[in-house]
């Protein structure tokens, strides 16, 4: 029996795409979350020093989209064919781009207590950082899903980067609903995914996190 060990930190950005592909495949595996200190003690054990890292037994892979598109193919998610394959890991590298623009705002927000939404600093990571992403990025996403008939964004079946999307829109939209007064059709598009029965239940239980 395969063995799969899941390390992140304490929330989930980076990790949780590959969370929800192990909850929809109904696949077992240990959830290992570390907090800052945990973490400092840890890192020189893994390669690169970055997290998330996925243990398959004695192998160890790290990156993010490296991690998604192992698993996709082992679950059947990588695409029907091979062009639906290509497309799968077009948007990917989309979202990644993405992910990666509004990284700094995300890390801003993470240090937030309670109460500190008024911030200087945190308009100023939204006006400078997010809102420029949002006008960039969302017109593409949103032409991703009329391609695929606005169900999914990479062919006509779900695919691994509906995952990673779905909760970076998600993470987006808890911190500035406002980024969706004109892109219904992307809230559309989490509320879907995130309505999959076989997530339900472990969206319903997953630890809130800011990010």
């Amino acid at each position: 029996m395969v063995v799969y060990k899941l390390h992140y930190f304490a929330a989930r950005h980076r990790a949780e795409a590959i969370r929800l592909m192990f909850h929809y495949n109904g696949t077992k595996f240990e959830d290992i979350r570390y907090d800052l200190e945990k973490w400092t003690s840890v890192k020189p054990t893994v390669p690169f020093g970055r997290l998330p890292m996925l243990e398959v037994d004695n192998n160890k892979i790290v990156q993010s989209t490296a991690i998604m598109r192992f698993l996709a193919r082992r679950f059947g998610l990588s695409g029907a064919t091979v062009f639906d394959q290509a497309r799968a890991d077009e948007a990917c590298d989309v979202i990644l781009d993405f992910d990666d623009q509004i990284a700094e705002f995300i890390e801003i927000v993470a240090k937030f207590r309670a109460g500190d939404e008024a911030s200087s600093t945190r308009k100023t990571a939204q006006k400078e950082i997010l809102e420029p992403a949002v006008d960039r990025f969302f017109p593409i996403f949103r032409k991703f899903l009329n391609e695929n008939q606005g169900t999914f964004i990479a062919g006509k079946r779900l695919t691994y980067p509906d995952f990673y999307l779905a909760d970076l829109l998600f993470t987006v939209r808890a911190l500035s609903p406002q980024s969706f007064d004109h892109y219904g059709d992307l809230s559309a598009y989490i509320n879907r995914i995130y309505a999959m029965p076989k997530l339900k239940k472990y969206l319903a239980s997953r630890p809130a996190t800011v990010v």
